[in-house]
């Protein structure tokens, strides 16, 4: 037994050998992270804190119990990732913003309201606000979709990309939910 382990050991090793030293990693990465998963998180603060902002215009502007209790999970769940995304650049010594604190271009970032939307949207009550509160929320979550779907792409953190595949799945269901109530309350 000892023998076949040394064997195996030893073609290892000349294998090794025949391909030179190996590149050090970048930094980014030896850490476990890598720009883009920086980059992710960076612009899915803002993009998360946009959807609290929308989803706390709901208590008095609409009538339906359903949406009531959609904005309260969008509320509290994005509001625990939010957490995480800020303690994931915390602890990497990352700024939690790209560009030192200043706000993002948000038309910059997929699914981010255009400059204005939200101050309309304070106008709505009833069914006004409910249909597009759905059709802005819907949007505003394929954003996030799609920013989760890049990070899974070109990130390196095996927990960032974890986060991204819950938001995918958390933020389909919505989606789907909400196409449905949308259908039935025009």
């Amino acid at each position: 037994m000892r023998r076949i382990l040394f064997a195996l050991v030893a073609a290892v090793l000349l294998a090794a050998c025949g391909r030179g030293a190996a590149a050090p990693l970048p930094a980014d990465q030896a850490l476990g992270f890598n720009d883009a998963d920086v980059r992710f998180l960076q612009d899915m603060l803002p993009h998360h804190q946009q959807a609290i902002d929308m989803a706390e215009l709901v208590d008095g502007r609409t009538r339906r119990p359903e949406l009531v209790k959609l904005a309260a999970r969008i509320t509290t769940s994005q509001g625990g990732e939010i957490r995480s995304m800020q303690a994931f650049l915390t602890r990497w010594n990352r700024p939690v913003t790209a560009d030192g604190g200043m706000r993002p271009d948000q038309s910059q970032v997929s699914g981010m309201l255009a400059e204005g939307q939200l101050e309309w949207l304070q106008t709505l009550k009833d069914t006004r606000f409910d249909l597009a509160f759905l059709t802005m929320m819907r949007t505003h979550h394929g954003g996030a979709v799609e920013m989760a779907a890049a990070e899974l792409r070109s990130g390196s953190s095996a927990e960032v990309k974890a986060l991204a595949r819950q938001m995918i799945l958390a933020q389909q269901t919505e989606i789907r939910q909400m196409q449905r109530w949308q259908d039935a309350w025009a």
